[in-house]
């Protein structure tokens, strides 16, 4: 794979357990087709289907749960060492703007090595991990290196938290650069009607709630929940979220 100057690959990974929730994702960024056709590759990879006991709902946490990020984890450092630009994404996420100029021009000011949102509520940390813009430079490489010779090192650490601890420190000069909160929020969005009436986010993260029943019961009663009973993506109900949150008419 071999990245171009103005393109990026869009990356995740999931299990059977997220397909509903990766299907509304789909059917959320389906308008943003334009972007998606000129500018941008899709790489979704299934590798709980090849690892039994690793499809269903994988609790936060729990062993398994850590194993999935591992696995996450080597592929993004494979992606940086194929000089591959992108941005990890996850589809728990709500998308009410194309961000694709924002991922674009995120490192057009300074050299930045990654690209990452910064968290509504902190507690000893601040980055988030997605969607996550890396750069592929040599200092992207070391990065990932370490982050994965960590977490191999000690299972119970978590990559944020690794993250985190790397960038503070400027790991072998590696530049972390954040989104603006009112570009990438988190899920204390959901919690404030202050939050929703000064900000137009391009993305907003469904965390704070453990659990894939919870995440999709809150997008259900959010109004961000695209899909019908029968499993059609309904591009109304899409249209008329962006409407509501980003105040348009």
């Amino acid at each position: 794979l071999m990245s171009q100057s103005k393109k990026l690959i869009y990356f995740t990974i999931v299990n059977g357990a997220f397909e509903k929730m990766t299907l509304n994702w789909l059917c959320n960024v389906a308008a943003f087709k334009v972007s998606f056709r000129h500018h941008e590759t899709f790489l979704m990879l299934r590798p709980g289907k090849y690892l039994p006991g690793y499809e269903e709902d994988l609790d936060w946490g729990e062993q398994k749960y850590i194993d999935f990020l591992v696995v996450r984890l080597q592929l993004m450092k494979a992606l940086v060492e194929s000089s591959v630009r992108f941005v990890l994404i996850e589809t728990d996420s709500t998308w009410f703007r194309d961000p694709m100029e924002l991922f674009l021009n995120a490192t057009m000011i300074d050299d930045a090595d990654i690209v990452t949102p910064i968290k509504g509520t902190t507690h000893g940390d601040s980055l988030a991990f997605s969607p996550m813009l890396v750069e592929p430079t040599n200092t992207s490489v070391v990065l990932f290196k370490e982050i994965n010779r960590r977490i191999s090192d000690n299972t119970s650490l978590y990559d944020q938290d690794v993250l985190n601890e790397l960038c503070s420190i400027q790991h072998h000069g590696v530049v972390c650069r954040n989104f603006e909160y009112s570009e990438i929020a988190d899920g204390k969005y959901y919690l404030s009607d202050e939050d929703k009436g000064l900000m137009q986010p391009y993305i907003v993260n469904n965390n704070f709630y453990v659990g894939l029943k919870n995440k999709e019961a809150r997008q259900a009663i959010s109004g961000l929940w695209f899909l019908t009973r029968s499993g059609r993506c309904s591009v109304e109900k899409v249209e008329r979220a962006r409407k509501r949150f980003l105040g348009l008419r």
